[in-house]
């Protein structure tokens, strides 16, 4: 799949298209929905919020893509999901948003103990 990707990508950056497609865009998908760390191959220019945030929701257990998604779509929703799979995606939220995303996880594991 990512091999399919890098090819993609490559259409891409010479303005090809695929299927009628933009370049990809339902390969990409595809892609993130099978194993969210696809995000990784995709060309910037394709990453929207919808497929960042599919691609935290289909990580493997123990994977981080956060860094991987801009820093402009980097939201809270986004920052929450991708920090509940993997603490090590803390590093990668904006410190504006640090403070939140910890709240928002404090709360939930306090809500699972009850």
């Amino acid at each position: 799949m990512r091999l399919c990707l890098f090819f993609i990508a490559q259409l891409f950056n010479q303005g090809g298209n695929v299927l009628g497609l933009p370049c990809g865009s339902a390969l990409c998908l595809a892609a993130v929905q099978n194993d969210g760390t696809a995000l990784y191959d995709v060309p910037e220019e394709l990453k929207t919020p919808e497929l960042c945030l599919l691609a935290v929701q289909n990580l493997p257990e123990g994977n981080t893509v956060l860094h991987a998604v801009p820093e402009e779509l980097r939201t809270l929703e986004i920052c929450i999901i991708a920090v509940e799979v993997n603490e090590e995606a803390l590093e990668d939220v904006p410190e504006k948003l640090k403070k939140k995303v910890k709240e928002s996880l404090s709360g939930s594991s306090q809500k699972k103990k009850k």
